[in-house]
Parts: C-alpha cells; structure tokens; sequence
C-alpha cells in the first residue's frame, strides 16, 4: 500500500508540465472527489483534463479519494458540515413516507445539506492542495 502512495507521488512528480499545471489538476481533482455527483467523476476528470489541457493522473488520484470503501463516511462527514452550513439540524426529517410528495421533501431535506457540505468541503480542500502540492513540486523540482 505505501509503494503504491509512493509510486504515484513519483509519478506525479516526473509529470513532465509545468507545477502551475499539476497543482491544478490535483486541486481540481479533490473538488471532482468530494462532488456530489457519484458515477461522474471519472467523466468530470476527463472533460476537465481535455477542455483546461490538464495532467489526468492527478486529476483521476483526487477524483477517486471517494470509493465504495471511503464513500460512507466521507459523505457522512459532509452531510454533517452541511446541516451546520444550512442550519439544517432544527428541521425534523419525517421518515413518514406515504406519497411521492412526501418523498421529495425528504429528499431535499438530505440532499440539500449534502450537496452543499460536498461542495464547500471540497472547494476548500481543492484550494488546499492546490497550494501544498504547488509548493512540493517547486521544492522538490528547485523550480
């Protein structure tokens, strides 16, 4: 497991762009990871990677940190940021369900704070390594 972490950050490094570049991909790729949008993130990587002319491999590293393993709580970590954010813990979900309608109120009241917890979460943590990663290359490169 550590020789496969340290195969990719080798890898990462020899990546032969610009540190500017690699950073953003990573950055990027750990917004993708903690996005909402299950079963899109190899797709998202891949448009990004095309249209922003982006290294994939780091992209596809920060876009896989959710996986069936990690994805329970992970989302479960976000969802509670979200309600914090929403202010969304004074709300009681109904459990109740007995039509459609009753269904999509439920919905939302999950989903919302959700997709907001995923969001900010993973813009924060995109920004981060965007710079951590910036500064490793630069110092490791000497460039």
């Amino acid at each position: 497991m550590i020789e496969r972490f340290v195969n990719a950050i080798k890898h990462i490094v020899n990546i032969d762009a610009p540190a500017n570049k690699i950073a953003l991909s990573s950055g990027l790729g750990m917004v993708i990871g903690f996005s909402p949008y299950l079963g899109f993130h190899t797709i998202l990587a891949t448009i990004f990677s095309v249209g922003l002319r982006l290294p994939i491999y780091p992209l596809m590293i920060g876009a896989y940190i959710t996986n069936p393993i990690t994805i329970p709580p992970i989302y479960a970590f976000l969802y509670k940021v979200g309600v914090v954010l929403t202010d969304s813990s004074k709300k009681d979900i109904k459990w109740d369900i007995h039509n459609f309608s009753e269904l999509m109120v439920l919905a939302k009241s999950i989903l919302w704070p959700l997709f907001v917890g995923c969001h900010v979460f993973g813009l924060l943590t995109g920004l981060v390594t965007y710079f951590v990663v910036k500064y490793l290359l630069i110092k490791y490169r000497g460039y």
